[in-house]
């Protein structure tokens, strides 16, 4: 079966020494992979779950100028099960043992509990000030979903070899993968030695909830000549937002794989993983200026300021830093700090059933073309600089450089150029962490125009023909991504590529009958 051989730039270079990509291509030229690895199912998972969800609401017309809409949600989530015995497995890591759903006295479940405490409610608000005036106000929580299956050895073997320091191979691609292991699985469930070199995980068996908490309050005001504007504070805090602990990291900076715990215990150095709750947030103020469409025009106008923080950015997700999780809450990876959006449909006032040029040719040629674009204008997303782990010789932990001064946006985006200020950051000391977090450097923002043409054609009193010219990225303006992130490396705060979004057209045709 398949496998996968990872090269980094440890086994080819000097404890304390700069190294990138060259030294990696160099470990692969001599096949001198830091990791080795294969994922493979002796049977085919399956997996049964179901979850009951209740709801109740009522709406409440307090006065002619309040209302008040009250609701509440119970979530019931039992823990997932398998089809068959012996497909859910969970890892011990206090004695390294593997407890196998389906025999003995382990149910298939795996024991693990359910969530029988998921009541969210929610809560809206609705104050008329007067005739053109709205004050609006909810609150509410959601449940995010939670999975209980698990698959380890024997049911799914993923084998790894890891290299015993940042700077000895782990294997060989002459060698090859390990071979499979073949084990008759005991009556009771348990097997209690497993075999080390394979990756678990390890399914808690009071697993997290992760839910959200979310809340607004809005403004909204009618304004003449069919405008309405609108302001309003968004927000909400994640609570339990699960992600992936490495249990089996690296402890002891500098000391390899002897300060691994699970190697100390048990002569295990594999990646051995759980999962723990974490917080998450988003702040916003939210601003409209909408026209409806009146008089072939409309028009929305929104602009957003927002915030968003998590510790790593994707569901069930394994943060940066494993040593130190504070060092991971920063803007979320798809943050956007600032964002306008512009939209408009505009149809010619001229033509049959327009003010102006009812008929005639000239009235033929002007009418029936409609005008439609959607402008937006963004604010970059963060960029993560690292920097190579082979210094810190500390299995699974990640490194960051030093910053030495303010960070500068230079903008450059030319060959030979960077985007940022790159003469502030160095190389941390050996077994020492960087002092720059997460997220601390912003890339390139984005400004965007698609615009589309159509015109209107009457055959027949039953048949309109409309021709449709559409275009995306209308000024074919560049949209580049992020600089590279990794200190050492050539292309270190250099932007190389750029999004593959050139203008596009796109010409069509539709029949209304």
């Amino acid at each position: 079966p398949r496998g996968v051989f990872n090269f980094a730039g440890g086994q080819t270079s000097m404890p304390g020494a700069v190294n990138g990509s060259a030294n990696a291509f160099a470990a692969f030229l001599l096949d001198l992979p830091n990791q080795v690895g294969r994922d493979l199912y002796v049977e085919f998972p399956t997996v049964r779950q179901s979850w009951y969800s209740f709801f109740g609401e009522d709406k409440w017309q307090i006065s002619r100028k309040l209302t008040l809409d009250i609701g509440l949600r119970y979530e019931n989530w039992p823990a997932a099960t398998s089809r068959y015995n012996g497909q859910f497995v969970n890892y011990n890591p206090q004695n390294n043992s593997l407890l196998v759903g389906g025999y003995g006295n382990i149910p298939k479940n795996l024991g693990i509990d359910g969530d029988p405490l998921g009541f969210a409610p929610r809560l809206g608000l609705s104050y008329r000030a007067n005739n053109k005036t709205v004050v609006r106000a909810a609150y509410g929580i959601s449940y995010l979903f939670r999975d209980t299956s698990q698959y380890n050895f024997p049911s799914n073997q993923v084998s790894e070899l890891d290299a015993p320091n940042a700077y000895a191979p782990a294997g060989s691609m002459k060698v090859g993968f390990p071979a499979p292991i073949l084990l008759t699985i005991p009556s009771n469930g348990i097997i209690a030695s497993a075999p080390l070199k394979l990756n678990y995980a390890v399914m808690p068996q009071d697993l997290v909830h992760g839910y959200v908490n979310f809340w607004n309050v809005a403004i909204q005001r009618q304004l003449p000549y069919g405008f309405t504007f609108e302001v309003a504070y968004v927000g909400n805090h994640g609570v339990d937002d699960p992600v992936i602990l490495q249990l089996n990291r690296g402890l002891i900076l500098g000391a390899g794989s002897a300060g691994q715990p699970l190697n100390q215990a048990f002569g295990r150095t594999a990646n051995t993983s759980t999962i723990i709750g974490v917080s998450t947030s988003y702040n916003a103020l939210q601003s409209k200026l909408n026209r409806r469409f009146s008089n072939g025009f409309l028009l929305t106008t929104s602009y957003t300021y927002s915030k968003s923080i998590d510790f790593c950015s994707d569901r069930l997700c394994t943060p940066f830093n494993q040593y130190d999780f504070a060092r991971d809450r920063a803007p979320s990876d798809f943050n956007h700090t600032q964002v306008f959006v512009q939209s408009f449909v505009y149809e010619v006032p001229f033509g049959k059933g327009k003010p102006w040029l009812k008929s005639g040719a000239l009235g033929w040629i002007l009418g029936g073309w409609q005008l439609n674009g959607i402008f937006t204008a963004q604010t970059g997303a963060p960029v993560n600089l690292t920097y190579s782990a082979a210094s810190l010789n500390t299995p699974g932990i990640n490194n960051s450089p030093n910053v030495n001064g303010p960070i500068t946006i230079l903008g450059n985006v030319n060959a030979g150029s960077t985007w940022f200020d790159t003469s502030v950051f160095s190389a941390p000391a050996p077994n020492k962490f960087g002092n720059l977090g997460r997220n601390r450097v912003t890339g390139p923002g984005l400004v965007n125009l698609d615009f589309s043409l159509f015109r209107k054609f009457l055959i027949k009193e039953w048949a309109t023909l409309e021709f449709r010219a559409e275009t995306l990225n209308l000024t074919n303006t560049p949209h580049f991504n992020n600089p590279g992130g990794t200190f050492g490396t050539s292309t270190f705060g250099a932007i190389t590529s750029a999004v593959n979004d050139s203008r596009t057209v796109q010409l069509g045709a539709k029949l209304f009958f």
